[in-house]
């Protein structure tokens, strides 16, 4: 006999944390994967962990037609088995996951209290707003804004609550749905700039012309579209599905745009595209790219976002395609915008490497933003997954 069914509980619980795969609504969801149950501190627990969703579901089942909802604890990607380890010698009990997505295993201890907060690695909740795919992030001074890819459509701007920060937790409070003459709109948005009058963006595109900078109000309202001229690509090439990246600009008037692996992706240079709002002019500098040291077609590099630190300083998130083992470039360099010209190449400095600083070892290092003078980077879960929040400390 069947003595209790989560329905929707587990799966919207999974959503306020980010780890709702939306594109598989249509089949199996988060797509629980494996259980394990075991005694840990004198409670019978059971942990189910989400293929889908890269999670484990803790539930204490001391009464199993009454589970209890504990905990959701990420793992590595797609975990496929789960095994509880208890009656050890050292009255540890364990639980240990094998991630076929990504290969590692997580371990978990159970423990009497929760660690210490910490503020430089934040969690990010949310006690309504569904949300995940944290693909681009920019700041007002007090709140975080961030984009979707196209793990989400219709495409949204959510706000993140920051003044949790100390306690260890910080909250998606808001959801600001784009939309264009009155309807809902779908991008592929990879990154977001605020100014005062309202937000740029950039949608990645299949073709270099499907690439758009695009500027909406406040509201969401999508204003202006502006694609990569036909001039440009037939002077310099199609990126074809490795487009537009990330955005920046201090006035509004002058807008910076990443290109994620040039106009070639073949070649060892991404580019830094400059656009005049009055004149809709573009221009284009390429940028030097590293090279992965055991495949570097596989493990290939690529830009991910930009930010200003100054009106002359472009700091730039460069990442290969590696994860765990094979992750070895998670950095930020800094561009100086004085040596910019239409055409040429820029030289690049280190100013953070947060895989070897801060073990950071997730592929996707995707979004950049400076708040309060600090770096606070975050990674891209696709849609579902471990999306991690990690102040990287000020500009150096």
């Amino acid at each position: 006999a069947v003595l209790w069914d989560s329905g929707l509980a587990l799966d919207e619980a999974a959503a306020l944390l980010g780890h709702y795969p939306d594109g598989r609504s249509h089949k199996k969801g988060t797509e629980m994967e494996g259980v394990t149950t075991g005694v840990f501190l004198g409670e019978t627990l059971l942990a189910a962990a989400s293929e889908r969703g890269s999670f484990l579901a803790v539930y204490r089942v001391n009464d199993p037609a009454a589970p209890e909802l504990l905990q959701i604890l990420p793992t590595g990607i797609s975990p496929e088995g789960v095994l509880a380890v208890t009656g050890r010698t050292d009255g540890k009990a364990l639980l240990v996951t094998a991630n076929e997505g990504d290969g590692p295993l997580n371990i978990f201890s159970a423990r009497e209290s929760a660690p210490a907060a910490d503020p430089t690695d934040p969690r990010i909740v949310s006690k309504s707003i569904f949300w995940s795919a944290v693909s681009g992030l920019t700041t007002d001074g007090t709140f975080l804004y961030a984009v979707p890819d196209n793990a989400w459509a219709p495409s949204r701007i959510w706000r993140i609550d920051m003044s949790g920060l100390q306690s260890g937790t910080v909250e998606v409070d808001r959801a600001i749905p784009l939309h264009k003459d009155g309807k809902p709109v779908a991008y592929d948005l990879e990154g977001i700039c605020r100014t005062d009058e309202g937000f740029w963006l950039v949608s990645e595109g299949k073709t270099g012309a499907e690439n758009l900078l695009l500027f909406a109000d406040e509201g969401g309202a999508v204003k202006a579209e502006y694609p990569l001229p036909e001039t440009l690509l037939a002077a310099h090439g199609d990126p074809k599905n490795y487009g537009f990246e990330g955005v920046a600009t201090a006035d509004g008037k002058t807008v910076y745009v990443a290109l994620q692996r040039g106009f070639d992706p073949e070649k060892s240079d991404a580019a830094i595209l400059r656009f005049s709002v009055a004149s809709g002019t573009w221009e284009t500098a390429a940028y030097p790219l590293e090279r992965h040291s055991k495949n570097a077609k596989k493990f290939w590099m690529g830009l991910s976002d930009v930010v200003l630190a100054d009106p002359s300083t472009l700091l730039v998130v460069e990442r290969d395609k590696g994860m765990g083992g094979t992750a070895e470039v998670k950095r930020i360099y800094a561009v100086d915008l004085k040596c910019y010209t239409d055409g040429g190449r820029l030289a690049k400095r280190l100013v953070c490497d947060s895989a070897a600083e801060r073990g950071l070892l997730l592929e996707k290092v995707e979004s950049l933003v400076l708040l309060n003078g600090h770096m606070w980077i975050a990674t891209d879960n696709d849609g579902a997954g471990w999306t991690r929040l990690l102040d990287l400390g000020p500009v150096r």
